[in-house]
């Protein structure tokens, strides 16, 4: 544990980022139209306490803890909030609890810190939506599996399959594709493969049971991020949200492709939830490439590090990009939002 705080400065302006993108502007609704939908949804029903009729094209999981958290705080915008912000909260101490067996200490520690110091991430923890659980779900799916692949245990079945029904509830294409392609892949090219069989076929009998029996739509609304605004919109904010660590991506690739030719077991293990993520359209992706991120960045201190020239070279360029990004969004930041857009911009 000594050494999980090696590189003091870089992972203080991670967690002070963190701290700063959680506080301002926390007191406002957002003007996303999913978040105003989702809001009126819940007042609606609040008064027929916690047995009331969902709302159509809602994830109900989603308008029954927005439901419960408004009617214990009022009509408070905070109300809205507290469900994402206690998803959120939950599913870091998870992935650090889980995640720390496999990965270790320190690699876990630093890439919770590095999520959180990323755009999207603390920006979907404040919305009342349904984003928040295009990450959470997925991100303790992801190393229970990976636990349950390396050493097998009955009782972790109940686990993932309640926390498939969980996604289900929030998004049933995501949940359906997320295991079809994390656990397929897996399955495929991992030499324990098997022992997830039980797992992903008990997973999707519940996921098709529960769509069908509950007649749910597969592509739920109450989301910013996902199927509903395309996936090329997906894939902006989860670029945006790399652009701090982008000058690691080309060193991250030829890692993946190097150590994938080898058949690693960890390339295996991140290409399976990487494309899981990418094609589920959760924020697991964007969590699995934060990892590798954050693995390039512990390795570029030793002195055989062999990609030092092409991060050097990707760094300046990304950090040249960002200034001029930078310096856009504090023009329309202004033009549009005055001294609050300016100052959200900064």
């Amino acid at each position: 544990m000594a050494d999980i705080l090696e590189n003091k400065i870089f992972l203080l302006c991670c967690f002070v980022t963190a701290i700063l993108t959680f506080f301002y502007g926390a007191d406002f609704i957002s003007v996303f139209e999913e978040e105003a939908l989702l809001g009126l949804s819940s007042f609606d029903h609040m008064s027929e306490g916690l047995f009331f009729d969902f709302h159509d094209g809602f994830s109900p999981l989603l308008q029954l803890m927005n439901s419960i958290s408004l009617m214990a705080m009022g009509d408070a915008e905070w109300g809205m909030r507290f469900p994402a912000l206690l998803v959120l909260a939950i599913s870091l101490l998870v992935f650090y609890r889980t995640g720390s067996k496999i990965f270790t200490d320190k690699t876990t520690l630093t890439t919770i810190l590095l999520i959180l110091s990323s755009f999207p991430i603390m920006l979907i923890g404040k919305l009342g939506t349904g984003d928040i659980w295009m990450m959470a779900l997925p991100l303790m799916i992801f190393p229970l599996t990976i636990i349950q692949l390396k050493k097998p245990e009955w009782w972790r079945i109940p686990i993932l399959v309640m926390l498939y029904v969980y996604m289900v509830l929030v998004q049933p294409l995501s949940a359906l594709l997320l295991c079809l392609f994390f656990n397929g892949i897996l399955i495929l090219l991992h030499g324990k493969g098997k022992n997830i069989i039980p797992v992903s076929t008990v997973a999707l009998v519940f996921i098709l049971a529960i769509v069908f029996l509950l007649e749910l739509d597969w592509i739920q609304d109450g989301f910013i991020f996902t199927f509903n605004q395309g996936v090329s919109y997906f894939l902006l904010f989860t670029f945006l949200g790399l652009l701090s660590g982008s000058g690691f991506i080309p060193a991250v690739l030829m890692n993946a492709f190097q150590r994938l030719k080898q058949r690693e077991e960890l390339s295996i293990i991140t290409i399976a939830g990487f494309l899981g993520g990418l094609f589920s359209c959760s924020w697991l992706a964007h969590c699995i490439l934060v990892f590798l991120i954050g693995k390039q960045i512990e390795s570029y201190t030793k002195e055989n590090y062999p990609y030092r020239k092409s991060v050097k070279a990707f760094t300046v360029m990304q950090v040249v990009f960002s200034f001029f990004i930078g310096t856009v969004l504090l023009m329309y930041g202004f033009t549009w939002f005055k001294g609050e857009g300016f100052r959200s911009a900064v």
